[in-house]
């Protein structure tokens, strides 16, 4: 049975973590369900709220799965230039439940999350190493927010599919 498709939005030139940690999210969210790849790191904006936090841009990304479809938007750049065109039916969808804001994840018209679940002061002006090394630490304030956005969009899904 395949789901219906959840979609995110991530935008470059908003903080690492207020795109949902999706660097983290994704890997230890939906690669319970498929596999991810095109994924490259990067750094968020100089000029934001916490600049230069590790983050990755999801232009390039494919997935596969038997079980979920995902649809991946990239708005802007980090030095925000438009870098990716939204279908109506997203940019609608964006616009009326998550208000233009990022992260965005819509999960088969069922679930959806505006907003940032972590805190990128955590891991702003870190390099990747660190990013990881913290994710690696269960007890990390970083892990522990990352884990269980990722447990809750692992439901959703779950629930999406019948599962």
């Amino acid at each position: 049975m395949h789901s219906p498709a959840p979609i995110h939005l991530k935008d470059l030139s908003s903080p690492f973590l207020k795109k949902e940690a999706l660097m983290s999210v994704i890997p230890t969210g939906q690669d319970r369900f498929g596999n991810i790849s095109g994924l490259e790191y990067m750094l968020s904006s100089s000029t934001d709220i916490y600049p230069d936090t590790p983050t990755f841009t999801l232009a390039n990304l494919t997935y596969e799965s038997k079980h979920l479809s995902l649809l991946a938007y990239e708005y802007q750049n980090r030095n925000h230039q438009p870098l990716q065109a939204l279908p109506q039916n997203v940019y609608q969808l964006w616009q009326e439940y998550g208000h233009g804001s990022i992260p965005f994840i819509y999960v088969a018209g069922l679930f959806y999350q505006v907003g940032s679940t972590a805190s990128a002061s955590i891991i702003s002006g870190k390099n990747w190493t660190y990013a990881f090394s913290q994710l690696n630490n269960l007890s990390s304030p970083f892990a522990q927010q990352v884990y269980s956005t990722a447990n809750i969009l692992t439901a959703e899904f779950c629930i999406a599919t019948n599962n």
